[in-house]
Formats: C-alpha cells, sequence, structure tokens
C-alpha cells in the first residue's frame, strides 16, 4: 500500500515536471523578449532628462535599477558639457587658533594612476557632497578630515568648516599649464625627501606662464563660495 502511494506521489512530481516544462516551452519566448524590451524602455525613460512623466514611470522601479546599478545618466556630457568644477575644502581650526586648509583629492591635480585609484573621490565629493544633496554627510566629512588634520600632539584639531565652491574647468592651454606646475610641485617635495639639504637640482623650469603679475601660480577663476558646515570636534572623536 506505501508503495503505491509512493509511486503514485512520484507520477505527480513526474507530471508536475512535464507540465512546468511544457510551460515554460510555451512561455520562456515571450517572458525573455518582455524582459530585455522592458528594460530597454526603462533605460530609455532614464535618459529623458527633465521630464516629469518619465521620472513618475520610474518611481516604481527604483529599488531596482539602483540595485542592479542601471541608472545612467548622462547629462554630464549632453546637451551641454559642464563648463564647471565643484569641489570641498575643510578649514580646521586649531587649539591655538591656527588654521589650516585641508584639500580633499581633485582630479586636475592627480597624476594619471592616482586618478584610477581615487576616482570614487570625484564621485563622492562632486556629486554628493558639493552638490547639497545629502547634507547628513557633512558632519562625517568634516569629522574625517579633522583626523587626517590630527598631527600635533599638543595642538589639536578644535574646529572643522566645510566649504564649498566652483571653479571654471581649464582651458586646454591653461590645463597645460597647471600640470606642469604639478611636476614642478612633484619634483621638488621628492627632491626635498631624498635630501633635504640640496638644491633642488630635478625640478623642471617654472616658466612665466604659470604665473600672473603678482607671481602668483594660475588657477582657473573660483566663485560661489559656500558653507556647508560648520563642525565642532568633540571629546571622544580624535583617536
Amino acid at each position: 500500500m506505501e508503495e503505491a502511494n509512493e509511486r503514485d506521489r512520484s507520477s505527480e512530481k513526474l507530471l508536475d515536471i512535464v507540465l512546468w516544462k511544457d510551460l515554460w516551452r510555451v512561455c520562456r519566448k515571450p517572458l525573455i523578449t518582455l524582459f530585455v524590451f522592458g528594460n530597454f524602455g526603462l533605460i530609455y525613460l532614464c535618459f529623458q532628462m527633465d521630464n516629469i512623466l518619465a521620472d513618475e514611470l520610474l518611481k516604481p522601479f527604483k529599488g531596482y535599477f539602483l540595485f542592479f546599478g542601471l541608472e545612467q545618466r548622462y547629462n554630464v556630457f549632453a546637451p551641454t558639457p559642464r563648463r564647471t568644477n565643484l569641489n570641498v575644502i575643510a578649514q580646521v581650526t586649531y587649539q591655538d587658533g591656527s588654521t589650516r586648509i585641508f584639500d580633499f583629492p581633485r582630479m586636475d591635480r592627480l597624476s594619471l594612476l592616482e586618478k584610477l585609484r581615487k576616482e570614487r573621490w570625484r564621485k563622492f565629493l562632486n556629486d554628493n557632497i558639493a552638490s547639497r544633496r545629502f547634507p547628513y554627510l557633512y558632519n562625517d566629512v568634516a569629522l574625517w578630515a579633522a583626523r587626517q588634520s590630527d598631527v600635533y600632539k599638543d595642538n589639536r584639531p578644535v574646529l572643522v568648516t566645510l566649504l564649498s565652491f566652483v571653479s571654471d574647468i581649464p582651458t586646454l592651454s591653461m590645463s597645460g599649464i597647471l600640470q606642469e606646475h604639478a611636476r614642478n610641485l612633484a619634483n621638488t617635495e621628492k627632491t626635498k625627501k631624498d635630501d633635504p639639504n640640496i638644491e633642488d637640482a630635478r625640478r623642471s623650469a617654472d616658466p612665466d606662464a604659470t604665473r600672473n603679475q603678482y607671481g602668483n601660480v594660475l588657477q582657473p577663476p573660483n566663485f560661489d563660495l559656500q558653507v556647508l558646515t560648520v563642525y565642532e570636534v568633540k571629546e571622544g572623536d580624535l583617536p
């Protein structure tokens, strides 16, 4: 009796598998087609910049898009490429009242290899911090700057002012000048580390074109300076 019941259950399972295979054989092409064209349609909606209808249609699929990394925005390149950079700096104030500027990694000041390694800094700072879309991150970033600036045992950071500003993207000619100056600085630092007592013989010539009429190094115009947050360093914040 038990053997008969077991055979019946096995037959039912086999029948379910056969029916499922038959059903899948019938439905698989329409389902795969729907999946592919559905995703293409959603990605097409992503390209519709500043379109209220497209944004509303995409809302139910936002979690799906973010999870699989399908969201793409090409407004950096089109219709008008960016002409300015958003930058973030921190002014760190110490116990004795002295200050220093803590500069976060900036792509225009890095070598090619450093750019590859630190590219996510641009995404994090420019698109998330400087854009003011995520103000709840400000204090954490300011605290990180304080910890990075905590280099004096008897003079520790007490206040961090997180600032953002906009700078024009250098033209091709200006970019060459800035890169030349960056090479000069890199060579100078390398020479000092090798032997601080020797003259900087390996420093490449600093052409007059890299400096303005006052002798200052040329920089792209900066504007729209904004205070993002002022963070007071608390007891226990610093290791």
